[in-house]
């Protein structure tokens, strides 16, 4: 992709003051420098950086310790196989221990961003989605490191890619390079550590987890200084890991096939990785992630950190296996990505909980109170939600965003302090740095509406497979050049090519009159994004209008049809 001279705009949003320890030292330098690791013993960062609270200020008195964060992004982790059976039973820790955990919040329709790395996982990082160059470098200058170092954070990066994948030697690659790369104390990843290369670029997910074992081990035995008392180190963490096995080819288990219907041979044939289909490579590799994630809950837990650690994960995007047509047509499968939060309840602030008149929930939830976090696991979220719920758990003040990053970005919303609107819709937008597979998207728990602005002609080449078991398919079209919806129900049979869409001019009047409405009086039709990188939205809705209809969005989107 394009996009690799983007400027980097430095903005900082510095983390609230704590009540407990004063911040010593002196102006942040600002360098990007950061140190990597060859063998895995780095010592901590030494002179943390001052907290120069202005737009992040704190709202609450906060803990005597602070809390860790630990940000989770699963590369080309998709939803709708996940939630498959062959996805129960290739990730049985992650839907028996993790989805029974009380702790555990798994939000059943969240929706990503973009359908590429470089686009989807800053959102992640960051909360902002650029809709501009100056965009672009404003989330290039956004990163979290920075702002965690000065303030007396210890920070590390364990990415399962190449440094080539993670730096400016690839084009629009370069702005992971400020999120995974600059302002960490600690960087892990094959190039540091030699690690074997697997699935093309990249080292096992499950080596990466057992180097963040390892440091958490060294931070412990460092701050314990070889006594008997459980560790306890002074400085808190922020940390990054970024997962990569499900990317394509899709790593293998060495044991687990994957339950495919297609191959049906023996993990232990040395032929297995050449006959094995891209499907059940994929399911395949969904095992070594439950193991990872096994691994990294046993390690915090084993250092002592889990109950002082929130964890944030999510795909950056979903996946096609054996088809990358993600990169230029986004659609359900692609969009609909697993997000989840681990927070301990010794963390969550009063503004978590939901008022009622016991002040104690309303009994269904195992005694336990409800709260916010809980209600939005039933709501549309956003990947781009992941940052300012972070932040309103840290204690900042709303908006959580600077105003230039407001000025340039879509932003985010938490879903720690307030219930979302049933209504919501998830914006995302494919463009900078990577104008070439441009396209928005707006979706809503069941149904999302799909717009191409560049695409002029024939429109994105779709994979039309026959289907196996009677699933809707998108039928050829040239009108989808311009636009579809689609439905986020998918086929337990085919969860990657099961699509369900079908073109937006296809649509009953009344529905596509009911888009139109929610989108203008939502406001999005008059924002920035909207004017800047799809000027002609409303002109095409406008003439795919039909009769004049009525109710306000609620009504709208509660009628909203898919067929």
């Amino acid at each position: 992709g394009g996009g690799g001279g983007t400027s980097v705009r430095s903005v900082s949003m510095p983390l609230p003051p704590s009540s407990s320890a004063r911040m010593e030292g002196g102006e942040g330098s600002g360098s990007s420098a950061a140190r990597r690791r060859d063998s895995p013993g780095l010592a901590r960062a030494s002179n943390p950086l001052p907290s120069q609270p202005q737009e992040g200020r704190m709202k609450t008195t906060r803990t005597k310790k602070r809390p860790n964060v630990l940000l989770v992004v699963h590369e080309s982790l998709g939803a709708a196989p996940l939630a498959t059976s062959r996805g129960h039973k290739a990730a049985p820790y992650y839907h028996s221990a993790l989805l029974s955990d009380p702790n555990f919040y798994s939000f059943n329709h969240a929706r990503t961003v973009a359908g590429t790395t470089p686009i989807a996982t800053p959102a992640i990082l960051t909360g902002l989605l650029p809709y501009s160059d100056d965009g672009a470098s404003i989330v290039r200058g956004s990163a979290l490191a920075k702002d965690f170092k000065g303030g007396g954070y210890d920070t590390a990066s364990f990415v399962s890619y190449g440094a080539d994948w993670r730096s400016d030697a690839g084009g629009g690659w370069a702005i992971l390079s400020d999120h995974l790369l600059d302002d960490f104390d600690t960087v892990v990843g094959p190039d540091e550590t030699g690690e074997e290369r697997v699935n093309e670029y990249g080292m096992d997910d499950r080596r990466t987890v057992k180097y963040m074992e390892k440091w958490l081990t060294e931070r412990g035995e460092r701050a314990n200084n070889g006594g008997d008392d459980p560790p306890s180190p002074s400085s808190p963490f922020y940390a990054v890991l970024v997962f990569n096995n499900q990317h394509f080819p899709h790593l293998l288990h060495e044991t687990y096939s994957g339950g495919s219907a297609e191959y049906e041979g023996s993990p232990s044939d040395p032929n297995y990785a050449d006959y094995a289909s891209p499907e059940a490579r994929y399911f395949s590799s969904l095992r070594t992630m439950d193991e990872s994630l096994r691994s990294l809950f046993e390690s915090l837990r084993s250092s002592g950190e889990l109950d002082n650690t929130v964890v944030m994960g999510a795909g950056d995007h979903g996946e096609t296996p054996g088809v990358m047509k993600r990169l230029g047509d986004v659609d359900s499968v692609i969009l609909d990505v697993p997000l989840w939060m681990y927070i301990p309840p010794g963390l969550l602030p009063e503004r978590a909980f939901v008022d009622d008149a016991g002040g104690e929930g309303n009994g269904n939830n195992g005694g336990r109170r409800d709260t916010h976090l809980r209600a939005n696991t039933n709501r549309t979220v956003s990947t781009l939600d992941i940052v300012p719920t972070m932040r309103d758990l840290l204690g900042y003040d709303a908006p959580y965003f600077t105003a230039e990053q407001r000025s340039e970005c879509v932003t985010g919303r938490s879903l720690l302090s307030s219930t979302l609107p049933k209504n919501r819709l998830s914006v995302g937008w494919g463009g900078a740095p990577l104008d070439s597979i441009a396209v928005g998207s707006f979706t809503m728990t069941n149904v999302g509406f799909l717009y191409y602005p560049l695409v002029d002609g024939a429109g994105p080449e779709k994979e039309h497979r026959p289907g196996r078991g009677g699933e809707l398919r998108s039928p050829p079209s040239s009108s989808q050049s311009k636009s579809h919806v689609v439905r986020f129900r998918h086929s337990e049979r085919d969860p990657f090519f099961g699509l369900m869409e079908r073109p937006f001019s296809s649509l009953p009047a009344e529905d596509r009159r009911r888009w139109t409405d929610m989108l203008r009086e939502d406001g999005w039709l008059d924002h920035p994004m909207i004017k800047r990188t799809m000027p002609d939205l409303e002109a095409f809705l406008e003439g795919n209008r039909g009769e004049q209809s009525g109710g306000g969005i609620l009504g709208l989107a509660s009628r909203l049809r898919f067929w």
